[in-house]
C-alpha cells in the first residue's frame, strides 16, 4: 500500500509538472508573433526571382505582410558576433545575436517597436534595429537615448560602418529555458534563404 501511494504521488506530481509547464508556454509573451506564419525555404535559382515572387506576394488579398530573411525569430540555430560600438576602438567582449531579414522582418513577426523606426534595406550605409536587452547592456535604459549611435557589426557587414536607428521590445531568441540573448536586426542579403508569409485570417 505504501509503495501504491508513493507511485501515485509520483504521479500526480508529474502531471501537476506537465500541466504547469504547459500553461507556461501557451501563455507567456515571447515577444513576436507566429501564428499564421509559414516559414518557406528558398533555394538560390528561386532567389533569382525574389522580385517576381514580392510582386506575387503583394497582389494577394489573403497575405497580411512577407519578409525575406535569414530565420524567423527563436530559431535553433544561431548566427552572430563580436561589434564595435560608438566609434570605440575596442570590439566588445560579447556576441549578438543576429536576426537577419529585409525591413519587413519586424511586421511579419509582429516585433514591437519601442523607440526610433524601422531599418531601410541598404549595405552601403547600413541601418539597425536592436533589442531592449542590448541596449541596457550597452548601459542605455532608455532606448530613445541609444538612437544614432554607431554600430559595426562584424559578420552582419563586414565592411562598412552602420548606425542604430530603432530599439524593440525583448522576443525569444532560443527556447524559453534560456535568456533572451543582445540582438541585432539587419539587411545582408548573401543570408537570405527563407521568405516568411504571414497569411490574413485565423482558418489555417
Amino acid at each position: 500500500i505504501i509503495i501504491q501511494n508513493v507511485v501515485s504521488m509520483l504521479l500526480l506530481m508529474g502531471t501537476l509538472v506537465i500541466v504547469l509547464q504547459v500553461n507556461y508556454l501557451k501563455n507567456t509573451d515571447i515577444g513576436f508573433s507566429r501564428d499564421m506564419v509559414v516559414v518557406v525555404p528558398l533555394k538560390r535559382d528561386l532567389l533569382k526571382d525574389k522580385a517576381l515572387i514580392a510582386d506575387y506576394l503583394a497582389e494577394r488579398s489573403d497575405v497580411n505582410a512577407f519578409s525575406f530573411c535569414d530565420n524567423p525569430p527563436a530559431h535553433d540555430k544561431v548566427w552572430g558576433g563580436t561589434f564595435q560600438f560608438d566609434n570605440q576602438e575596442a570590439w566588445k567582449t560579447w556576441p549578438a545575436r543576429y536576426a537577419i531579414g529585409d525591413s519587413s522582418y519586424i511586421q511579419t513577426f509582429n516585433i514591437k517597436l519601442l523607440a526610433g523606426h524601422n531599418f531601410r534595406e541598404q549595405t552601403e550605409n547600413p541601418e539597425f534595429v536592436i533589442n531592449e536587452s542590448m541596449a541596457q547592456q550597452l548601459g542605455f535604459k532608455d532606448p530613445s537615448t541609444i538612437i544614432g549611435k554607431n554600430l559595426h557589426a562584424g559578420g552582419l557587414n563586414d565592411h562598412n560602418l552602420g548606425s542604430i536607428v530603432g530599439v524593440v521590445a525583448d522576443f525569444s531568441t532560443h527556447a524559453l529555458s534560456e535568456a533572451i540573448l543582445p540582438t541585432v536586426i539587419g539587411y545582408n542579403p548573401e543570408r537570405i534563404k527563407n521568405v516568411a508569409i504571414k497569411y490574413a485570417g485565423h482558418n489555417p
